[in-house]
């Protein structure tokens, strides 16, 4: 079933926050980072403990104009870098593509020469969608060759790049990637599944997100219609997410149009509908094909419901104490569509994991690394989280 909702009207002076900027008295440091992207909530909440720890954060649209920045500043200042997409996405061509790497290593030693330290959060291995993947590789070697620190969230990070590009162990912190608590309202107290006109009985399954090619959407729908076409009140899906106009014709829209338990929402949701959408299902459903993190699975454990994810999702060693199931091939995943008994054995462990995952806890956390980077050094950063990610005691 297509389910149609309104469209998210946003003021166009809203679309994108040039900087966000938390102000702080005397800062001990003004921390700068780009690129800034406006709509994804990770950035605001990782930061959002820096001003209690004497931290000025300021957002920039791109790398340029957070180097200008720097320059300009005086006192202790971070580069921190993160989506470094950014670096050729313009680029229509190998040599454009080669003017703008070299432009990207200019601007890392002008902050170099401004006295800025720089950090890099490992988001990805390599883009999802890059022109050249030698060239992809390249900039991410420059990063890590001025970077002082590299922020890593998942445990395997180096293991999963060392096919690509080496990661000194030395200038490795890891803080997991926090939690949204606090970030979505709290979902009404209504029947949230009539309200969205979905079945009342039955497990619910959603993913949210935006709907493309690299995250195994088709593929997951037509094994998940395959193993509930005889039971149709017994397990329902809903996926729900931003699309282009090639969705329309995909396998994904055939199965909606058809099945009674598979239901599409082609829209970029509200944080409202997030919260009231997660808030009716019973688990959340990661199909990712080839991720490093994943923000959706993190969403989900906020929320408390088990996570059914792909092995190649990323950020699935946050199941490893049962708090959802992870498959490795088609067959696998067969299997466990096949019944619904994980969902409610999983649930008490994905509560827990909410808990570790604490906003509040993680943020913190990640203050105390910056603080001690700029106070102290790369060692005293490191020592500042330890080996638990920054995760709250089980």
């Amino acid at each position: 079933m297509i389910i149609m909702t309104r469209m998210l009207n946003m003021p166009p002076h809203m679309k994108w926050n040039p900087v966000v900027h938390r102000p702080v008295s005397n800062p001990t440091a003004v921390w700068h980072f780009a690129p800034h992207m406006y709509g994804n909530p990770f950035q605001d909440i990782l930061y959002s403990k820096f001003p209690q720890y004497g931290i000025e954060t300021r957002g920039h649209r791109d790398i340029e104009s957070a180097v200008q920045a720097v320059e300009k500043a005086t006192g202790n200042k971070v580069l921190h870098l993160h989506w470094l997409n950014v670096v050729l996405a313009t680029a229509k061509s190998e040599p454009a593509a080669r003017r703008n790497i070299e432009e990207f290593k200019r601007q890392l030693e002008r902050a170099k020469r401004a006295g800025a330290k720089i950090v890099w959060t490992v988001h990805n291995v390599l883009p999802h969608e890059s022109y050249e993947q030698s060239l992809a590789i390249e900039v991410r070697k420059l990063a890590i060759e001025s970077a002082d620190i590299i922020h890593v969230m998942s445990p395997d990070t180096v293991d999963q790049c060392s096919g690509h590009f080496d990661i000194p162990l030395h200038k490795v912190v890891r803080v997991e990637h926090p939690g949204y608590h606090g970030h979505y309202p709290p979902a009404p107290e209504l029947n949230l599944r009539r309200m969205w006109g979905l079945p009342q009985g039955g497990k619910l399954g959603v993913i949210i997100g935006g709907i493309k090619p690299y995250k195994g959407l088709n593929e997951f729908a037509e094994h998940f219609v395959r193993a509930t076409e005889h039971r149709p009140r017994d397990l329902s899906l809903v996926i729900a997410g931003k699309a282009g106009d090639e969705v329309m014709h995909s396998t994904l829209w055939q199965l909606a149009e058809t099945s009674p338990n598979l239901h599409l929402i082609r829209r970029m949701l509200t944080d409202e509908q997030v919260s009231s959408l997660i808030s009716a299902a019973d688990f959340t459903a990661i199909p990712y094909r080839n991720s490093l993190n994943s923000g959706a699975l993190v969403l989900g454990l906020t929320f408390g419901k088990p996570v059914l994810a792909r092995s190649s999702a990323g950020s699935t060693h946050l199941l490893g104490d049962g708090a959802g199931k992870v498959y490795e091939s088609d067959s696998h995943l067969d299997t466990i569509l096949s019944e619904n008994s994980w969902i409610d054995s999983a649930t008490p462990a994905a509560l827990q994991m909410s808990h570790r995952l604490d906003r509040d806890f993680v943020t913190e956390k990640f203050a105390q690394v910056a603080l001690a980077l700029v106070d102290s050094g790369v060692a005293a950063a490191q020592a500042a989280v330890g080996n638990t990610g920054g995760l709250r005691g089980a």
